[in-house]
């Protein structure tokens, strides 16, 4: 296992509350920004040379007092994602959390400029579609995914019900084809829907719906069965899941990370079929609502642990290979996200205590 080249570049954010999420903004290749979820608001950067990093933008949620439960009466930013104007490659910046309403920036005009309303509580995660950067996914604690059109807020279809999750939907991620995503949450499952039939045939006719205009609201889609579910590989809480190709990461409680394959496809889920293909172990992965990364050019994993620890992977091999354990005497709280930039060579970390850090890879990434 290689050593780090050089110590990492530090930053603190004022709130000192949890980063949850630390998002770069893949949808322009070109470009050096990426955003964090955390307290009320989201704050948006430019990676500078040598890895640092520059504050450019911060949106706040707006905040309301509520009478359900008295230890909260701030709404807290648990997610975002970027996303670009139709027609142009303005960037947008998504974000949601405790209050359920999606609010989408024009980081162009540094303003919000729409917000969605559906979930009615806690969203824990936002996907923007690979080939499509109209469509918005959303999970959330009302057990269901839903799709958006960002262009004419169409809310497309919504998968929940019957064969749906039976708990808080925790995570949710694109296929790079586009045509089905996988959810995780908090009923031990993972499960893959299909966005063909008739969820493709309602995506067309989202974009010829206007809200100001129409008679009627958006017929949306009700989807109740996934093409695929399983709760065999983890027996806690499923909070991160990826694509790698056809291939599933996922991770739990139990300090490892597991890719496998679906086999084979039903709506019913006792006829599911899936194999292991490898594990990740690692130490300090034993709290919830920790998501790794995948960088697919480079087919590396990281991901955050309990005490403050960054551990890379490459999965180029048969056998996964620990590149290295990123780590610094000062970063002792957990750190809840990381996220690679564009090249891969540097890695991101976001933790419970506001901190932020910037870890330059070096000749550690190819070793």
């Amino acid at each position: 296992m290689a050593r780090a080249q050089r110590a990492p570049v530090f930053g603190k954010e004022g709130h000192r509350s949890p980063i949850y999420s630390i998002e770069v903004n893949h949808v322009d290749p070109s470009s050096n920004v990426f955003a964090t979820a955390g307290s009320t608001g989201v704050c948006v950067y430019a990676m500078l040379e040598g890895g640092a990093f520059e504050l450019l933008q911060s949106y706040q949620e707006p905040q309301m007092i509520t009478s359900v439960r008295a230890d909260e009466e701030t709404v807290t930013v648990y997610c975002c994602c970027w996303a670009e104007v139709a027609g142009s490659r303005a960037p947008l910046l998504c974000f949601c959390g405790s209050s359920g309403v999606i609010r989408v920036a024009d980081t162009s005009q540094r303003r919000v400029v729409k917000s969605l309303l559906g979930h009615g509580s806690d969203v824990n995660d936002l996907k923007i579609h690979p080939v499509d950067r109209n469509l918005l996914l959303s999970c959330g604690k009302d057990e269901s995914v839903r799709l958006w059109n960002l262009t004419t807020d169409a809310p497309v279809a919504i998968f929940a019900g019957t064969g749906g999750h039976c708990g808080d939907v925790l995570q949710c991620d694109f296929h790079l084809s586009g045509d089905r995503f996988v959810s995780c949450g908090m009923d031990s499952c993972t499960k893959v829907w299909a966005l063909t039939g008739d969820v493709a045939e309602a995506i067309k006719q989202s974009y010829v719906h206007n809200e100001l205009t129409a008679k009627r609201a958006f017929p949306t889609r009700f989807v109740q069965y996934p093409v695929f579910s399983n709760n065999r590989h983890h027996f806690n809480y499923v909070d991160c899941v990826r694509f790698v190709g056809g291939l599933i990461l996922s991770k739990s409680v139990h300090s490892t990370i597991l890719l496998w394959q679906p086999l084979k496809f039903d709506k019913k889920q006792s006829r599911c079929e899936e194999i292991t293909i490898a594990e990740f172990p690692f130490k300090g992965g034993n709290l919830w609502f920790v998501k790794f990364a995948v960088h697919l050019p480079t087919l590396r994993l990281a991901t955050g642990t309990a005490d403050g620890k960054i551990y890379v992977w490459s999965m180029k091999e048969i056998a996964p290979k620990l590149l290295i354990i990123l780590h610094e005497r000062r970063c002792t709280t957990c750190v809840r996200q990381v996220a690679f930039t564009h090249s891969g060579s540097t890695v991101l970390g976001c933790c419970d205590d506001g901190t932020l850090w910037s870890w330059d890879l070096g000749k550690v990434a190819s070793t």
